[in-house]
């Protein structure tokens, strides 16, 4: 039985679905495992950074299964503003979404029917006046905290969501720091850790729509549309800001990245070697290739002049 697929569509297909997949099975686990160990356990408070670290490398390994064939967008709104500025073809947006908001749901059901009997006896949990003590549907969806209006809640998604896209932007501008490929899924995951730890109280730092609304849809079947009406004390029906939050925010994260940074590059420039200055590399930027291809390059490595500061970037 022949497995393999040519078809660049599909691949890409399978790469996003996988890796949405895996970040929701792994670092909403981590919320399941925490709960079940404050409440069920004893043990006191969520640890919320054991929670961010769990993210932060859910979204890393994420995007290295997924990346080498689709980029490791894992994120409609990633999918959105890479489109948005050329960086991907339209044409491919129904794809990429599709298949990540299908991994999502299938990654939550896969942490559902794992930790089932866990989250039985969590939303078996009786307080005073028969109330419920805990809800398992945060494991699989953000929710607000209660004192919090709808102006602050969303704009928490835009602010965490552009962060996000600044780095992003700025990790694969090959005309900035130079990261290494290899090296730009764990610094992704590393953002979405300090965005976690800096902004993550409030609204539980979804920053992406798939992670959030497929889960939702998923709990639908469990808990009933208050996964949907559900808010704050102040307003309710709150599941719209984690989807449209974070595709305002990755738009103007990735505009302000350009209209500061990336827009300002000269058209040639030289690098040298850091460690050795063995060699100077000089770089041509096709103008015509700016707007839609600002890692596409002219290079010529040339051994630099005997006075040449080993490290200087020549602009």
């Amino acid at each position: 039985m022949k497995l393999k697929t040519n078809k660049t569509w599909l691949r890409e297909f399978f790469a996003e679905f996988l890796g949405t997949l895996f970040l929701v099975a792994v670092a909403d686990a981590s919320v399941a495992q925490m709960l079940v160990r404050a409440k069920l356990e004893g043990h006191g408070q969520v640890d919320f950074l054991s929670i961010s670290f769990a993210f932060a490398f859910a979204i890393a390994f994420g995007v290295y299964i997924s990346g080498g064939v689709s980029g490791g967008h894992i994120n409609p709104a990633v999918t959105f503003t890479m489109c948005l500025f050329g960086r991907l073809k339209w044409t491919k947006l129904p794809v990429y979404w599709l298949a990540q908001y299908l991994g999502a749901f299938v990654g939550s059901a896969i942490l559902y029917f794992t930790y089932f009997d866990s989250i039985s006896k969590l939303d078996s949990l009786r307080g005073p006046n028969n109330s419920h003590i805990v809800n398992s549907a945060g494991i699989f969806a953000t929710f607000p905290e209660a004192h919090l209006n709808v102006v602050p809640s969303f704009l928490d998604q835009v602010v965490g969501t552009a962060i996000l896209l600044m780095v992003v932007f700025a990790l694969t501008d090959n005309r900035n720091a130079g990261v290494p490929k290899y090296l730009t899924p764990l610094l992704v995951g590393l953002t979405i850790g300090v965005i976690a730890m800096s902004y993550g109280i409030q609204c539980g730092f979804a920053v992406n729509p798939a992670r959030d609304l497929a889960p939702r849809i998923f709990t639908l079947i469990i808990y009933g549309v208050d996964v949907f009406t559900k808010g704050s004390d102040k307003y309710g029906y709150y599941f719209w800001i984690p989807i449209v939050g974070p595709h305002v925010g990755a738009v103007i994260g990735a505009f302000i990245y350009q209209a500061l940074i990336g827009a300002h590059w000269p058209d040639t420039y030289e690098v040298t070697d850091v460690p050795t200055a063995k060699h100077v590399t000089t770089v041509t930027i096709d103008p015509s290739l700016r707007s839609t291809s600002p890692t596409t390059f002219e290079t010529e490595t040339r051994v630099p002049d005997k006075n040449f500061r080993a490290g200087a970037l020549q602009l």
